[in-house]
């Protein structure tokens, strides 16, 4: 295969690919030696695509060069020329080319410093086919993925083994990024300042460690803050308004009942920092939590 070819160069070596292509469909296809043309020239469709793209990435491993740093700091030489049969996503997927190969002069690792680039793994693989082999094994598993998704329909071969070695890899990617994301801190409620409105059949408020029953008249202090509250127009008597529907004005000067909300909660939170308003057999009582 050439090396350090020009821009020219390969320009004219894949028009010699073209023109064989195209002399070699005029006399299959024109002279219908074939049954199924569009299967035949899928095929050498396929084999002129690879032999391009195998040019190309041979060209550009000569511009690249080998010389580099290595992973463990020391220098990469170039080393030699060597084939390298790279597995696409192109039906029939090898593409055979011929890389540069350089070794680090510390370490003596072997490296191809254009598949480090392209990100091609140690068997060759691009991108484009791991992430194809690993949609084909969640799809399907991997025997099958391997057989039918990826052999039969893609007309690439991948083993299930190398299947399950992707999924494998992917897997810990995934559980090393979701560790590294910081949890978030969950922030408290806003505090709730509207009221808090329920009805109290037959019960009792105690109001400065004092009693007060249904129409109660305590004047003590505790009595006469339920009665201010309360709207009560003399001072220190809690007085019994009028029995009225269970009802009462929330925020924004809607009107809901009390009724259902109490028994659903069952109990009160007063943790919140609201007031509680309770009717308690007709009369309001009003407790504002200190």
């Amino acid at each position: 295969m050439d090396t350090n070819i020009t821009r020219q160069e390969f320009h004219q070596a894949i028009q010699r690919l073209a023109e064989g292509l195209a002399d070699e469909v005029w006399t299959v296809v024109e002279g219908a030696t074939v049954a199924h043309a569009d299967t035949w020239l899928r095929a050498a469709g396929d084999r002129v695509l690879r032999a391009v793209l195998g040019r190309a990435l041979s060209a550009r491993a000569e511009r690249r060069g080998a010389e580099g740093r290595c992973a463990c700091g020391g220098a990469v030489a170039f080393r030699q020329r060597r084939p390298f049969r790279v597995h696409t996503v192109l039906p029939g997927r090898d593409v055979d080319t011929q890389l540069l190969y350089g070794q680090c002069g510390t370490c003596r690792r072997g490296q191809w410093p254009v598949l480090d680039d392209l990100g091609v793994d140690a068997e060759g693989f691009t991108p484009g086919l791991q992430e194809l082999s690993l949609l084909a094994g969640v799809l399907e598993p991997y025997e099958t993925a391997s057989a039918e998704l990826l052999r039969r329909f893609a007309e690439v071969a991948v083993s299930a083994e190398k299947i399950q070695t992707l999924a494998r890899q992917e897997g810990t990617r995934a559980q090393a990024y979701l560790a590294a994301i910081p949890a978030a801190p969950v922030a408290p409620p806003p505090p709730d300042a509207r009221p808090v409105y329920v009805e109290l059949d037959g019960g009792m408020i105690f109001v400065d460690r004092r009693c007060l029953s249904p129409g109660g008249s305590h004047r003590d202090r505790g009595a006469r803050r339920v009665d201010s509250a309360a709207g009560g127009g003399g001072a220190g008597h809690a007085r019994r308004p009028e029995h009225g529907p269970v009802a009462v004005a929330g925020a924004g000067g809607r009107r809901r009942s009390a009724r259902g909300r109490a028994r659903r909660r069952g109990a009160l939170d007063l943790a919140r920092g609201g007031r509680v308003v309770s009717r308690a057999c007709g009369d309001p009582r009003l407790v504002s939590r200190r």
